[in-house]
């Protein structure tokens, strides 16, 4: 199952690029006109900070046997210091619920994007990155990705991972790079492709050296 992005790019280009089309998918999302349902695609409208709609969609049509998570803070603008306009714990509030979710009906595996700078990645980013996470818009993104990290690492019985992505731009589908979790040795210019990030989450839904990680990724 996949959940609506709140930003405008990274539910669609998921659902674009996954690799996985002889499975069934159910996408969580706002409103319906964002995604048109197809073969082996179900889309439920709602909210993953409502439990009843995220128990909507494990039922259809069934349970998943693994959650993605491209949600992120949406913005006044698509420009990264725009003022957010979220609630503080929108993403921590929709990975708890969706945990509760997944205990409820046995699923495992979840994969949500997250940032480098978030937990204990934040000492290896540069200096100029720190100030913003710190005193710029950017601040309270940060913030509930940290509470996403406290939620997470506390589900012991789940498989989670946090891919945390170095910034985003457009481009075609490249290789990636495993910076490890904390990203040492992560260039002042890394940045990785919308499509690479898309696939990459995909991709691990189906792999297990990222279980329990929060692996820095890059092109």
């Amino acid at each position: 199952m996949e959940v609506d992005s709140e930003t405008i790019w990274s539910h669609q280009q998921c659902y674009k690029y996954t690799m996985f089309e002889m499975y069934e998918r159910t996408a969580l999302v706002r409103t319906t006109s964002s995604l048109t349902a197809r073969p082996g695609l179900t889309v439920v409208k709602g909210t993953p900070l409502s439990q009843p709609d995220i128990e909507a969609a494990f039922a259809t049509p069934s349970t998943p046997q693994a959650v993605v998570v491209p949600l992120n803070s949406p913005r006044q603008s698509d420009k990264s210091f725009a003022k957010s306009f979220a609630p503080p714990r929108l993403m921590a509030d929709s990975h708890a619920n969706f945990a509760n979710a997944m205990e409820e009906h046995g699923t495992k595996r979840i994969v949500s994007m997250s940032a480098f700078g978030v937990g204990d990645s934040f000492a290896e980013s540069s200096w100029a990155m720190r100030v913003l996470v710190r005193r710029s818009n950017l601040c309270y993104a940060y913030e509930d990705h940290e509470a996403v990290d406290v939620e997470m690492k506390a589900k012991k019985n789940l498989e989670w991972t946090l891919v945390r992505f170095v910034m985003l731009r457009d481009g075609e589908e490249l290789h990636v790079v495993d910076h490890g979790d904390r990203g040492e040795g992560v260039g002042l210019v890394a940045n990785v492709t919308r499509r690479s990030a898309a696939a990459c989450v995909l991709n691990a839904t189906e792999e297990t050296q990222w279980v329990r990680r929060t692996p820095v990724v890059s092109n």
